[in-house]
């Protein structure tokens, strides 16, 4: 008898700690706190194109705007079309989701606010090739 009580206790216990933890929703840093925590989003040291911006693009942007696929004729996968997309004002207006910019990247989720840091130093600092 003791040790079904237990057993009843135990699964109750562990089914709530299952429901709690299913309907958990992670929430996002803004900006301005990744900007603060160095170790979480580095912007105060000096944003390179070949580093942080490129790993940026590759993961959020590549699948469509890749130089093959150049969906709208957009290129991004190149430093040049990076560029050309900065010139013509879009980026980074897309990636913000700022209002009249088509949002990127497409039917995903939004590019976390570190890697839109990461973009918008760049182009702050003059969108330097190193």
């Amino acid at each position: 008898m003791k040790l079904s009580a237990v057993r009843v206790a135990l699964l109750a216990a562990s089914t709530l700690g299952l429901w709690a933890c299913a309907y958990d929703e992670p929430t996002l840093a803004t900006a301005e706190q990744l900007a603060v925590d160095a170790t979480l989003c580095d912007t105060l040291n000096p944003i390179t194109y070949s580093q942080q911006v490129r790993a940026v693009l590759a993961a959020n942007c590549y699948e469509c705007h890749a130089s093959d696929i150049a969906t709208a004729g957009v290129v991004l996968d190149t430093y040049d079309g990076v560029v050309r997309q900065v010139e013509r004002g879009l980026i980074p207006g897309v990636i913000r989701r700022d209002p009249g910019f088509s949002a990127m990247p497409f039917n995903r989720p939004q590019i976390d606010a570190c890697q839109i840091l990461i973009i918008e130093r760049w182009i702050q600092a003059g969108t330097p090739d190193n």
